[in-house]
């Protein structure tokens, strides 16, 4: 089975005749017959009833037809990915984040990101502590978004994305929490 048959069966079934399927197709009526019959020959199956004026899907035709739109459909899928990489896009691109990052923004940027490349496969990851930097440097990471604690700024090229506030809490009871220093909330 080809997927010019499948486009051939598809083009009978939404033109109603396999003269219309022809002229859609620019081919000749008889070429549309032999294909369609060659594709229910390779299956042992017969797609349509030319009993009527107009052909008409068979029962098993119909669960065979929805699911040839659906291959005909992930076949142009495929085909738009395969010129989208052949393109300046990267196919996949791994993001290590900070745990102490807000995820909301970075959510958003990725939102942005993936409406403009829909092919590329961003994969995301919360690291803990030195855990984005170690990442990068051990090239399991193509961007980071972490503090720049620890980081080797010779061998990174870096760009401020948010500024997070962290506050230590601790109990009250927590001996150290009971200094005059501390500030209570």
């Amino acid at each position: 089975m080809t997927y010019e048959q499948l486009v051939v069966l598809h083009a009978i079934v939404t033109e109603g005749t396999f003269r219309g399927a022809a002229d859609r197709l620019h081919k000749s009526q008889s070429a549309i017959s032999h294909m369609l019959k060659k594709l229910e020959a390779e299956i042992d199956m017969v797609l349509l009833s030319r009993e009527a004026y107009r052909p008409k899907l068979t029962p098993a035709g119909e669960v065979f037809y929805r699911q040839a739109i659906r291959v005909m459909q992930q076949m142009n899928e495929l085909g738009s990915l395969a010129k989208t990489l052949n393109a300046t896009q990267e196919a996949e691109v791994s993001l290590a984040i900070a745990a102490t990052l807000p995820l909301q923004r970075v959510l958003e940027v990725i939102g942005h990101v993936r409406a403009k490349f829909p092919a590329t496969h961003i994969h995301l990851s919360r690291e803990s502590m030195s855990g984005p930097i170690e990442r990068l440097l051990h090239d399991r990471a193509d961007i980071i978004i972490a503090s720049m604690d620890g980081v080797p700024v010779e061998q990174v090229e870096a760009v401020s994305f948010a500024d997070v506030t962290i506050l230590p809490v601790a109990h009250p009871a927590f001996e150290p929490a009971q200094s005059k220093h501390m500030k209570t909330i």
